[in-house]
């Protein structure tokens, strides 16, 4: 079995380019890519060599690039190994919030759990907690860190300002 080929960034980058415009000049594709004419002209045939992309000369300035299927197969490689490595990230970060939540609810009398902050990390930071089942302690998703903080109350902070009181978890400090 032949062995898959991996594209480097640069390589990449032109391949996504000419996703969006298989009708770009080379001088177009190396502005939305970022790299230099020069380089983006090698790497185009670099390209067409390892059998990425193929041509069509419509005349003498004007051609039409064409992905392979090697290339879109690349694509969907690359994207599956992203979202793959997001998942375990995202795994990894509630784990984490998991570990410290339960030392701190273990260790401390909590009645409720705040987690300030509207966005991804929160709702990771809610799933985590839900999950863990706690007893009797009910979990709040809240849009401003103004919660009056008493002994009771575990404030979990999933916005990037940072609050230091005993009973505050900064998130940012478990990733």
């Amino acid at each position: 079995m032949e062995t898959m080929e991996i594209l480097d960034d640069r390589e990449y980058k032109i391949i996504e380019t000419l996703l969006q415009n298989k009708e770009s000049t080379q001088r177009e594709i190396s502005r939305r890519a970022g790299i230099s004419l020069g380089l983006t002209n090698i790497i185009i045939k670099k390209l067409i060599k390892k059998g990425f992309l193929k041509i069509k000369k419509i005349n003498k300035r004007k051609i039409f690039y064409y992905l392979t299927p090697k290339a879109l197969l690349q694509r969907t490689i690359r994207t599956y190994n992203y979202i793959e490595k997001t998942i375990k990230d995202v795994v990894e970060i509630k784990k984490r919030i998991q570990i410290a939540v339960m030392q701190r609810v273990n260790s401390n009398y909590y009645k409720k759990v705040f987690i300030v902050g509207k966005n991804e990390i929160a709702e990771i930071a809610r799933w985590a907690i839900l999950e863990l089942q706690l007893e009797n302690v009910p979990v709040y998703l809240e849009k401003k860190s103004n919660i009056s903080s008493n002994s009771f109350v575990l404030i979990i902070n999933c916005e990037k300002k940072s609050i230091k009181k005993q009973n505050y978890l900064n998130i940012f400090e478990l990733l």
